[in-house]
């Protein structure tokens, strides 16, 4: 078994997103709290949430996408450039944001995948967040969800 350690570092910072739409915000929280774990802070610093985390990063078309549930989010890389301002705006570094679109579902990307996953399982202080379409993973909804991956067991090839 995988010793899953964006889970250990991701579970503390949980959070729901304030609105339908707020997908990307509520894993952004997440990972940007998680990346700050092990740095030095002042005392009374406080975790980042999602009005702080928009506010420090200062983007209206984030604001916007994610105002109301009836907002239509950001797309993947929409959010890997608020992803990475998001780190810089609290001091996290080095913190290299690489979208990983997988626009086909050839053997290439999938092994692509699998890659990223296995290097997040390998090196504490790497993230994943999935971009998915919702009908592809329960069945229904005509939307697509953002969401921080815990963990990848590469024997059963699962996360």
């Amino acid at each position: 078994m995988a010793p899953a350690p964006a889970y250990w570092a991701l579970t503390p910072h949980y959070v729901g997103q304030f609105t339908e739409t707020a997908c990307s915000l509520a894993s952004a929280v997440r990972v940007v709290n998680a990346g700050r774990a092990n740095m030095a802070r002042s005392a009374g610093a406080k975790l980042i949430t999602q009005p702080s985390l928009l506010d420090a990063v200062g983007s209206e078309l984030w604001r916007a996408g994610v105002a109301s549930d009836d907002s239509h989010g950001v797309g993947l890389l929409q959010l890997r450039e608020l992803l990475a301002a998001g780190f810089g705006a609290h001091d996290v570094a080095p913190a290299d944001v690489e979208a990983v679109p997988l626009a086909q579902h050839t053997a290439e990307a999938l092994a692509r995948l699998r890659a990223v996953l296995r290097a997040c399982e390998a090196a504490p202080g790497r993230f994943v967040i999935a971009n998915y379409y919702m009908a592809a993973v329960i069945g229904r909804g005509d939307y697509g969800h953002f969401s921080p991956i815990g963990a990848y067991d590469a024997a059963r090839d699962r996360v």
